[in-house]
């Protein structure tokens, strides 16, 4: 399971097996990456799109490949978040797409809910015209 803290292992398993995921799902965020690359592919999404999302992938599979999909929790993703060095945009934007991944899981039911709604996004400023910058 991939989880330091023995109470929230603990968690994670009585939760599994209330909602009887233990036996019949054996998701790695490996497999829920592809998974989601094909649905991508399948909705022909732009070549500069799958791009984007086959790099973010390909970081969330160094830090989390092997795990269970279900033992990603918000404050793991809170300190794999932690480990970006990105501008406020660039942050929002790719937790954005982080949120795509783990929504699409809840759609797919992977999971039972987004761990990623949680996180709040940077502080941003999104302006139109370059001219209005200071």
């Amino acid at each position: 399971m991939n989880l330091t803290n023995w109470e929230v292992a603990q968690s994670l398993i009585r939760d599994w097996e209330v909602d009887g995921s233990i036996e019949r799902d054996t998701t790695t965020v490996e497999g829920a990456t592809d998974l989601f690359i094909q649905d991508c592919e399948s909705r022909f999404l732009s070549d500069a799109s799958m791009g984007r999302y086959k790099l973010r992938f390909k970081e969330l599979k160094e830090h989390y490949g092997t795990w269970h999909l279900k033992a990603l929790t918000t404050a793991e993703l809170d300190k794999y978040r932690g480990t970006w060095k990105l501008s406020p945009i660039s942050a929002w934007k790719k937790l954005e797409r982080m949120r795509t991944f783990f929504r699409f899981c809840v759609d797919r039911d992977l999971l039972r809910k987004n761990p990623a709604l949680s996180l709040k996004p940077p502080k941003a400023t999104f302006l139109a015209d370059p001219s209005l910058q200071r």
